[in-house]
């Protein structure tokens, strides 16, 4: 289990390993796990994860994040995110939408 700021993410095991994300902070409580559950509130996996921060919090690995950040060359970060921008859909999608510039009004 690891946690950046205020996202957990985990894999749970069940009748396979299942990738679970929480936001802590997230007032509109949303976790998402990539299990085939479909029902009303949360999967038991993402229970699972909630009750294992709850018992033993996960550090805080912001830090170690930065840091790893800062000791890559750019053109090599650019390169790696282009080539998993080009594989996946999901990241590719907020990248992808046209931003505002500051001076545009909106209305």
């Amino acid at each position: 289990m690891h946690r950046v700021d205020t996202t957990v993410t985990a894999v749970v095991s069940g009748s396979r390993q299942y990738d679970v994300r929480v936001d802590l902070a997230t007032d509109g409580f949303a976790p998402w796990c990539d299990c085939p559950y479909d029902g009303p509130g949360a999967c038991k996996h993402a229970v699972a994860v909630l009750l294992r921060c709850v018992d033993d919090p996960p550090p805080d690995e912001d830090d170690q994040l930065d840091a790893a950040l800062d000791g890559v060359d750019a053109d090599d970060l650019r390169a790696f995110l282009r080539d998993e921008l080009a594989t996946d859909a999901d990241l590719r999608a907020p990248v992808s939408r046209p931003s505002r510039r500051a001076d545009e009004t909106v209305g």
